[in-house]
């Protein structure tokens, strides 16, 4: 996405974003769709350490996807 001001690129986690409502709905989504995905041992280790590696990639993965969610264009 350009900005008009600079014509520069601006990234989805550039972006600052309210985290309301429709933002924590999707979040969960995603999170809960992305935990089904990974291996019983990693889930098991994001829930006995929610500070660990694994938690914070997940963690990671899942606020760039919902932002890309949440800042795609409506058709």
């Amino acid at each position: 996405m350009l900005t008009p001001a600079t014509g520069m690129m601006i990234t989805p986690m550039d972006t600052t974003m309210d985290k309301d409502t429709k933002y924590w709905n999707t979040h969960k989504r995603v999170y809960d769709e992305m935990l089904l995905e990974l291996d019983n041992d990693v889930v098991r280790k994001v829930f006995e350490n929610p500070n660990g590696s694994e938690s914070q990639l997940l963690n990671k993965k899942v606020e760039e996807k919902t932002r890309k969610l949440l800042l795609q264009p409506r058709n």
